[in-house]
């Protein structure tokens, strides 16, 4: 009964076993998997959150170009404000997750309300916020993150760095609003067809704006969990995220046209491009080597993935 499933999500979560075999032969005697897991774990767990907003858009049919600046935005606004104060902060970090909130909105409003193809749109608004970003640092690191963000992500609780046991609370979440809800079930149904959901008595405007709001508000909290793992903001934070919140959406099985996908699937992408990531760190090769790789590996995945 779920072997399509299966189809699209097993390979990514394969691969990561073959990365992290490699890794292991190639780092020798000095690799300890429970460190490196949980290594992984840490490093990935932004993208997997920036996976579930960009991943939903996808699924929609749209795409989101917007999020480097989303990342980068709500974290200036963060360390700007609470300058290392857990006081401060208590505001200022559901203030930073309203910007990106916000952000999704206007992307949201763009596409359906003015019919602008979702590339122009995003674009624009990420320039905006581009400007927007450089005026509000002046282009260098404003202010500290609060100790409790940064307890957050390089802490411990239990062992591990609280974001982990956060990580794994987010991914029952996501994989419930995508796979196990009727959410997840009309914004694959606008992406496979807007004119048939709509027949179907699908609103698919409001689902749409639902998408592009959810990926902003997934941005905002990968930009406050990078302020914390940094210890500041900076102007291009999330600069790095944006290609590579398109490539674990593809890697995890989602059709980049819309209509196909599984967090699940998502989460492994995330982690194999993670892990990859790591094991091309760990090698002498330069980076634009690097980033050939990166990209076979990523047109690999578009044709073994592709709809038969």
């Amino acid at each position: 009964r779920n072997a399509r499933t299966l189809r699209y999500v097993v390979p990514s979560w394969a691969l990561l076993v073959v990365v992290l075999i490699a890794t292991a032969v190639i780092v020798g005697q000095g690799f300890s998997l429970g460190n490196h897991l949980v290594t992984l774990l840490v490093f990935g767990s932004f993208l997997a959150i920036l996976g579930l907003g960009q991943g939903a858009v996808i699924m929609a049919g749209g795409l989101d170009l917007s999020v480097a600046w989303t990342v980068a935005f709500p974290a200036i606004v963060l360390t700007a404000y609470a300058n290392g104060s857990n006081a401060i902060a208590v505001w200022a970090v559901p203030l930073a997750l309203l910007v990106g909130t916000l952000v999704g909105l206007a992307n949201g409003v763009l596409v359906v309300g003015f019919r602008l193809s979702p590339i122009i749109a995003t674009l624009a608004t990420g320039s905006i916020l581009e400007g927007t970003a450089l005026v509000f640092s002046g282009g260098a690191p404003t202010g500290t993150t609060p100790p409790a963000v940064t307890w957050f992500v390089n802490g411990r609780l239990a062992g591990l760095p609280p974001i982990i046991w956060f990580l794994i609370a987010f991914v029952i979440v996501a994989t419930l609003l995508l796979d196990g809800s009727s959410f997840g079930r009309r914004l694959r149904g606008t992406g496979q067809n807007e004119w048939i959901a709509r027949l179907s008595g699908v609103r698919t405007g409001a689902v749409t704006v639902g998408v592009y709001v959810l990926s902003g508000f997934c941005a905002a909290l990968v930009g406050v969990l990078l302020a914390g793992f940094n210890g500041q903001a900076f102007y291009d934070m999330g600069k790095p995220y944006l290609l590579a919140s398109i490539a674990v959406v593809v890697l995890g099985g989602t059709s980049i046209t819309g209509g196909r996908g599984h967090y699940l699937g998502i989460l492994g992408g995330a982690l194999l491009f993670t892990a990859l990531s790591s094991m091309l760190a760990s090698t002498s090769l330069p980076e634009a080597v690097r980033n050939i790789i990166y990209g076979c590996v990523l047109l690999a995945a578009v044709l073994m993935l592709r709809e038969k």
